[in-house]
């Protein structure tokens, strides 16, 4: 049976996360859209893009070439004009065509002038499941603006400590919060395996981060959930790491919903009575 890491070498490893040269380790094809995405996105806004930057799972150094989506945050001086965003939208298009990792692609296009001012929901341009959405609020902001402070990748621009501040902890509790709650209603409408896969993975992590006061992958949030979960959902954490890990396939019927919809939703039950109150109220 394969060992799992006690409590302290998790804890350990967090603390010791170094990121080494992660694009070397992606597949090439996931290389090959980063690179369409850093040069188009370059010649579309020129001096209008202040800089571009992976975070996500590339970052923490846990990429799924399966599973994970490729989170990109592209800095702009100025909103896009309506022809700017038609000619982006465009190019998400093209890059869809690309395959799976085109269709992968999950970004915000933040104003530099408000991004680090913003302590709760932005609204701005972004690309969800290669799509493009404009003016569209993004509830984890203050999260990803922390995360992109403390282990950004550059693509291009100016080193990510120098360009986004970071969050504090309330703000970051409830982008934690909120994203919890938006994965209940999420799995309550007829999910897919991997929206229902990425749920299980997406709760560990939130109640690691909420329970220790800090960002974490999602494989240390499930390899945390190990140890600390009842046994009740043992079965389910076992199969999710499996799929995370490439030891097993993501299939139509590797997740029960009801199953899934049962853990997402002890997880709320867990969260602290006024912490929940005050992401409804």
């Amino acid at each position: 049976m394969l060992r799992r890491p006690s409590l302290p070498e998790i804890e350990k490893g967090v603390a010791m996360m170094v990121r080494i040269q992660p694009l070397q380790s992606l597949p090439a094809d996931a290389t090959k859209v980063i690179t369409s995405l850093r040069e188009r996105l370059s010649h579309l806004l020129q001096d209008q893009m202040v800089g571009l930057y992976l975070c996500g799972s590339i970052v923490y150094g846990c990429f799924n070439p399966h599973t994970s989506d490729v989170d990109f945050t592209c800095v702009i001086k100025q909103p896009l004009t309506s022809v700017q965003r038609l000619r982006i939208r465009q190019l998400f298009d093209e890059l869809r065509g690309q395959g799976r990792y085109g269709n992968a692609l999950e970004g915000t296009f933040p104003v530099q002038g408000r991004m680090n001012e913003c302590e709760s929901a932005l609204v701005a341009d972004r690309v969800r499941h290669g799509e493009f959405d404009p003016d569209s609020r993004y509830e984890k902001w203050p999260l990803e603006r922390h995360e992109l402070h403390e282990m950004g990748l550059r693509l291009s621009g100016p080193e990510p400590q120098r360009l986004f501040a970071p969050s504090q902890w309330p703000a970051i509790q409830r982008a934690m919060v909120s994203e919890l709650l938006d994965m209940v209603s999420l799995v309550r409408a007829r999910p897919t395996p991997l929206q229902r896969l990425q749920a299980v993975l997406n709760a560990c992590r939130v109640l690691y981060g909420l329970r220790h006061r800090r960002l974490a992958s999602k494989l240390v949030g499930l390899e945390w959930a190990f140890h600390t979960f009842p046994e009740a959902w043992q079965d389910l954490l076992e199969r999710a790491h499996s799929i995370y890990t490439g030891l097993a396939s993501l299939t139509p019927n590797s997740f029960n919903p009801e199953h899934v919809w049962a853990f997402c939703s002890w997880a709320v039950n867990t969260l602290p009575q006024d912490m929940y109150a005050r992401r409804r109220s």
